[in-house]
């Protein structure tokens, strides 16, 4: 979308609404926050606005992905995974087991 005064590119920031609707269609999807601090869905689903995420995550809506980068990658599902742990249990056990923060 172009502004139409000085035709410059205008972003269209997906907003809290439809990052919650395209989550709640594949909760495999994660937020994530790019190198230069952007936020973007995963597998090519657009950026997203920071405000979205900060809401979503105060309203108990988003929650870590990862243990190690709490603020980093956000998903829908209230499941944490223990980075640490799963490393360690994979190199004795292969790369498909994962445990979740809060697993005995």
């Amino acid at each position: 979308m172009k502004c139409t005064l000085c035709g410059q590119e205008i972003r269209n920031l997906m907003g809290a609404k439809e990052l919650l609707a395209k989550l709640g269609e594949n909760p495999s999807l994660h937020v994530y926050r790019s190198k230069d601090n952007r936020w973007f869905l995963t597998y090519g689903g657009g950026e997203v606005n920071p405000n979205a995420i900060k809401t979503l995550v105060a309203r108990k809506r988003l929650f870590p992905v990862y243990s190690s980068c709490p603020e980093d990658a956000y998903h829908i599902r209230n499941e944490t995974f223990d980075v640490e742990r799963t490393m360690a249990y994979r190199t004795k056990t292969g790369r498909y087991a994962n445990f979740n923060v809060g697993d005995p």
